[in-house]
This record gives structure tokens, sequence and C-alpha cells, in this order.
């Protein structure tokens, strides 16, 4: 993993923070340049894009271990604002993302779209069932495995 800290000018910092918008100290500070599909912001660093809430993380308090990923406290993922975010483990991450119901998944569907996927899954014996339920509720194959198989959505019933 790059060390940013080596290559960050002052003039990398400024033309970081003017594509910020940047609000009162508790609000989200948005960011306002390129963006991925998930709406994470993306910074062009030494002809590398980098995560922008990383940069910023990097810049206000410093990455003490490089290996580590840099999650967002307000699950905005464009926010830059550094009090918004901490520096932990991937795993730590996908536990912070599973309390707040927000696994791909399990946020998105509803407990009527479950109940559905349920009966179509007992009623209709299909090669390639599981890709076309995944496709047309909007989640991941393992969302749907995982109900299939009783991992998750125990307790909804048909």
């Amino acid at each position: 993993m790059l060390n940013l800290q080596m290559f960050l000018t002052n003039e990398d910092k400024k033309r970081f923070w003017s594509k910020v918008h940047i609000a009162g100290p508790n609000d989200c500070w948005e960011w306002q340049a390129q963006k991925d599909p998930n709406g994470y912001g993306r910074f062009q660093l030494n002809y590398k894009s980098e995560n922008a809430h990383r940069i910023s993380y990097q810049i206000e308090k410093g990455i003490k271990d490089f290996s580590s990923v840099i999650q967002h406290n307000c699950d905005n993922p464009s926010c830059v604002n550094p009090s918004h975010l901490l520096e932990g483990t991937q795993s730590d991450n996908i536990q912070a993302c599973s309390d707040r119901n927000r696994l791909v998944g399990n946020r998105k569907l509803t407990e009527l779209q479950v109940r559905a996927i349920k009966w179509t899954l007992i009623n209709k014996n299909k090669y390639g069932l599981i890709t076309q339920l995944a496709n047309f509720y909007n989640v991941n194959r393992r969302a749907i495995q995982d109900i299939k198989c009783g991992k998750s959505w125990r307790h909804v019933n048909i």
C-alpha cells in the first residue's frame, strides 16, 4: 500500500481541499470531484487514483498502519470530514456494516421480497435461478444463496 505521508505536498493538500464542500464541524463534508460507482470520492495523486476519505484522514490524522481501512461513522461514502472517519481493520469495517444493516443484500431487501424469493426458490427448480433472482432484486448472488441456505433472513417464513 502507498505511504501517502511521503507523497502529499502542500500543493496536493490544497488541491485536495479545493474539491471538498466543507460544512459545519459535525456535518458531512461532501467530495465534489470524481466518485466511483459506489459514491466514494477518488483523488488523483502521483498518477494513481486514491480514496478521497483515506487522503483526508491521512492529511488530518495520519494513517498508522497502511494495511488498515478508513471507515465512515456517518455511512456517507462521499464524506471526507476527518471527524467522521476512523482507522480500523477490514474485520472492523465488515462488523460495523453488519451492525448498521449495510451489508449488500441485507440493506436492500424487505421481508416481503425475501418471502417472494423463498417461495420462488422452493417452487421453481431452475438452473440459473439464483443469478436471475439476484439480478431482479439488484443484490449479489451471495445474498440469495444465504437466504436459500438459511444463513440470513431465517426468521422470515413464507
